[in-house]
């Protein structure tokens, strides 16, 4: 990493950084025929600041490095033995038909936040401290779109992210009809 001056060194790094001594202004960008630095710079925010070289490394020495470190870890006792521990089946759900079964009854739309809540009482290990950002990025790929919902409460409107019921049918009606599954 190369940067002209101290303001964009500290805006990088970090404020204070220029004058603490981290300096990135003194590597030299290179070309083609001279590299210059090229590989050199400023690490900040993982144990102590400093400079620090990088290496490119292909896709073999990339699987030497991860079996190297996979090793030391075993040694150290910090990681299992490769291949024997076994990993949990995480719990099956279908999302769509669980936000069909906590809909609220005669509404036409519905915040996330409530969503979220009615879900984490139907199945607190799979939904349990979900938000509403987190149910928005599961519906988004499945063809729900996620929209602002206005409401008055107590004369206040309150505009909070939510989905509308038809939109929800008409995905599940075509998920049924062409026989996905997600």
């Amino acid at each position: 990493m190369s940067v002209r001056d101290q303001v964009t060194n500290d805006m990088i790094l970090g404020t204070g950084m220029y004058k603490a001594g981290y300096r990135a202004t003194i590597f030299e960008p290179g070309n083609d025929n001279d590299p210059g630095d090229a590989g050199w710079g400023v690490v900040v925010g993982v144990g102590k600041p400093g400079n620090r070289r990088s290496f490119e490394v292909n896709a073999d020495q990339a699987k030497q490095v991860i079996e190297r470190a996979i090793k030391a870890r075993v040694e150290a006792g910090t990681r299992p033995e490769p291949d024997t521990q076994t990993r949990p089946e995480p719990p099956a759900y279908d999302l769509l038909a669980d936000v069909v079964t906590v809909w609220p009854a005669g509404e036409d739309a519905a915040w996330n936040s409530v969503l979220c809540e009615r879900l984490a009482e139907l199945r607190p290990e799979v939904y349990g401290g979900w938000q509403s950002e987190q149910l928005t990025s599961a519906l988004n790929p499945r063809g729900v779109e996620v929209t602002y919902i206005a409401r008055r409460i107590d004369g206040k409107r309150h505009n909070k992210r939510g989905i509308y019921r038809a939109r929800l049918a008409e995905v599940v009606a075509e998920r049924k009809q062409t026989g996905r599954t997600d």
